[in-house]
């Protein structure tokens, strides 16, 4: 992966962020409402975002969440977000940006890493089974 680097997300990152994002969700996202968010998150400790540059484009992003669990009585970290931009996918960027968060999560303590993922996303199916993730659980989802 030359020219590719990988580092904390900035505030410069906003708009090429929330592209990813709206991309990922097939979806325009309230930007105000997003950019609020982000400016917490991104200052938070409980929070990782992390972006991928090739070339000085960003084209990949991830967020991770540090939780504290009673039933595991742990901390667990969960993947949030990840995404790589259509055209960057198949270069092992994905790779990259998920063993980041792993090594964070591991820095912290974390006993698990864990995420949801939209049952329409097969092929993100298949790259967290080849990242050694297991599917052991459930998840539901109400919208209000």
């Amino acid at each position: 992966m030359k020219n590719t680097i990988i580092r904390k997300a900035e505030q410069a990152d906003l708009d090429r962020v929330y592209e990813l994002i709206c991309e990922l969700e097939q979806t325009v996202l309230d930007k105000d409402v997003f950019t609020q968010i982000y400016d917490r998150q991104i200052s938070d400790c409980h929070y990782l975002l992390i972006v991928v540059q090739l070339n000085q484009l960003v084209v990949g992003f991830l967020s991770l969440q540090i939780k504290e669990h009673l039933h595991h009585a742990a901390k667990i970290a969960e993947i949030i977000e990840l995404v790589i931009h259509e055209s960057s996918r198949g270069q092992r960027i994905g790779d990259s940006l998920f063993q980041a968060g792993k090594k964070f999560a591991k820095e912290n303590n974390c006993s698990q890493l864990e995420l949801c993922t939209n049952v329409r996303r097969l092929r993100a199916h298949q790259f967290y089974e080849k990242q050694g993730m297991n599917k052991s659980h459930h998840c539901f989802t109400l919208t209000l």
